[in-house]
């Protein structure tokens, strides 16, 4: 075998592994900006279900208050009567 095809054998060999390379940088980085994309998913979603619970949470306790008023204005109006 001559110098000029170990040449380009080798050299074909590193082309290719180049380009493999490449393709996996270039999958690593989609991988990257998916994970980025779910992340930015998750926070705003976790964002707005502690908002949520928040609210949730208030209107319990309006719900508690109403009923507290109501038992005592049931209270009052059995004492009128």
């Amino acid at each position: 075998m001559e110098h000029s095809e170990e040449y380009e054998i080798l050299k074909n060999y590193v082309d290719s592994l180049h380009y493999q390379l490449t393709a996996l940088q270039n999958s690593s980085k989609r991988v990257t900006q998916e994970y980025e994309s779910l992340n930015t998913d998750y926070v705003q979603m976790k964002v707005d279900y502690d908002l949520q619970t928040r609210d949730f949470q208030v209107l319990v306790e309006h719900v508690d208050q109403t009923i507290e008023f109501l038992r005592m204005v049931s209270k009052r109006a059995n004492g009128f009567a």
